[in-house]
């Protein structure tokens, strides 16, 4: 996770990690991925 969250951090974007979710947060974890990529979207228009 350190290589992930100092990515997040050169690009200046939020570092969330989902407890009980592997590699497929959309399946494992939909309500919570939503939570989060929605606003991130909103916040990213162009």
């Amino acid at each position: 996770m350190d290589v992930q969250r100092e990515y997040s951090e050169r690009l200046g974007v939020r570092f969330v990690l989902m407890t009980g979710a592997g590699h497929t947060p959309n399946e494992e974890r939909p309500e919570e991925l939503t939570a989060v990529l929605v606003p991130f979207w909103e916040q990213n228009q162009r």
